[in-house]
């Protein structure tokens, strides 16, 4: 079945419940800081929108408050977009010890 375009979380489920006849139903998804993260290890950067419905949030609102303490540590950064952001890791950089000039 192809799709196009995005499509919301009830949406899907009902497209993969049909296409499998039955057979493959939706598992519960819970929140957590360690299964956006893991989540982000396949795609390191989600919209905001995505990130409400893989884990089923009611709205953005309940999204942004449960990501509120990622983005304040700084796990986590917005990157505009349009309309709304994605959300991601900050970048890895070098830091350089000038007394021994080894970088890590």
């Amino acid at each position: 079945m192809p799709l196009k375009s995005f499509r919301d979380y009830n949406t899907m489920t009902a497209m993969i419940k049909a296409v499998s006849g039955g057979k493959l139903l939706p598992q519960a998804v819970t929140y957590s800081p360690e299964a956006l993260f893991e989540l982000m290890e396949t795609h390191p950067r989600l919209a905001a929108e995505e990130v409400k419905e893989a884990f089923d949030f009611v709205d953005i609102e309940a999204m942004e408050t449960a990501i509120a303490p990622l983005l304040n540590t700084g796990e986590l950064i917005k990157q505009p977009a349009d309309n709304s952001y994605f959300v991601r890791k900050p970048a890895k950089g070098m830091a350089c010890d000038l007394k021994t000039g080894i970088c890590k």
